[in-house]
């Protein structure tokens, strides 16, 4: 089950959930926005768990009746929302049918067990108009016990009248040192490796532990790393070779380069470093080269 504790870094983002749990001031309705990989879904979820937790903590205790339930995906009071899964082409939209059915007609229905029904939608922003339409009755007269969670990529994405009735919670990217410590503690890496996984990631921690868990990092790191110290006493021949072993390689922890979007994978970055490098080295040569020539002549 998801827990606070076992959300990477977002300190802050935890601190402030949990005095709205503490304090009991609970909002009916969040949105939790930030890219993929940030935590944003894992923060939702342990939100959600804590909320439904029979304790009434600032953190699911795990222990007890509601919380095994959550754990096992039959927690009658925590309905997500998606996709018809009877769809036999997935498509990723979320249509109007899917928000009635789910969740407009299930809201006047009272939780089973728990305080509250908690509602959680992911890829909110690929909820229809209609759908975003049908939803605004419930956001504009919750009943006392719903709470309607939804995680997005960008609030914008959602219509200003579903914005302006939920609280939202900006989630972004994870620092170098909180990927640093996941690393270490998850088991991947040692800190000087999880060092240098977290600063190729640029704050996406999947990224982070694949390239961790990458059996052929550790060589590529060690030739880029030899070749880049070493890029003006190399002939033209080897640096070629370099970016050539960086372009073959296809390993991609993710759809594209965790620093700059690309879509070109992993290590373009490093790719891109190279070949500024070797133009660098080049230009430096014939530099070099024409000063010598002028000094003979």
């Amino acid at each position: 089950m998801m827990s606070f504790a076992s959300v990477s870094g977002h300190e802050d983002i935890k601190l402030r959930l949990q005095e709205n749990l503490s304090s009991g001031r609970i909002g009916h309705a969040y949105i939790f926005e930030g890219e993929d990989a940030t935590g944003r879904d894992a923060l939702a979820e342990a939100f959600a768990a804590a909320l439904l937790c029979e304790k009434g903590g600032k953190e699911a205790c795990g222990n007890c009746r509601t919380c095994a339930q959550v754990a096992g995906g039959n927690c009658l009071d925590l309905i997500y929302v998606t996709e018809d899964p009877e769809k036999k082409k997935k498509t990723g939209i979320i249509g109007v049918k899917e928000v009635r059915g789910t969740l407009v007609d299930q809201a006047s229905v009272r939780p089973f067990a728990a305080r509250y029904k908690v509602f959680l939608m992911k890829d909110a922003q690929n909820m229809t108009t209609e759908a975003q339409n049908a939803l605004l009755k419930t956001l504009e007269e919750p009943p006392e016990y719903v709470i309607i969670i939804l995680v997005c990529d960008d609030a914008d994405h959602l219509l200003p009248t579903v914005r302006s009735r939920a609280e939202i919670v900006e989630v972004g990217a994870l620092s170098e040192a909180a990927i640093r410590k996941a690393l270490v503690r998850e088991g991947l890496a040692d800190p000087e490796k999880a060092a240098m996984c977290a600063a190729l990631a640029a704050g996406d921690l999947g990224a982070a532990e694949a390239l961790a868990s990458s059996e052929n990092f550790d060589r590529l790191n060690h030739e880029v790393c030899s070749a880049l110290r070493n890029m003006e006493q190399m002939s033209i021949r080897r640096v070629h070779d370099l970016l050539f072993l960086l372009k073959d390689h296809k390993e991609m922890p993710t759809s594209s380069c965790a620093s700059c979007g690309c879509g070109t994978g992993t290590f373009c970055c490093l790719r891109r470093r190279g070949m500024s490098e070797a133009s660098r080295w080049r230009t430096s040569t014939a530099t070099s080269a024409a000063a010598r020539r002028r000094t003979t002549t």
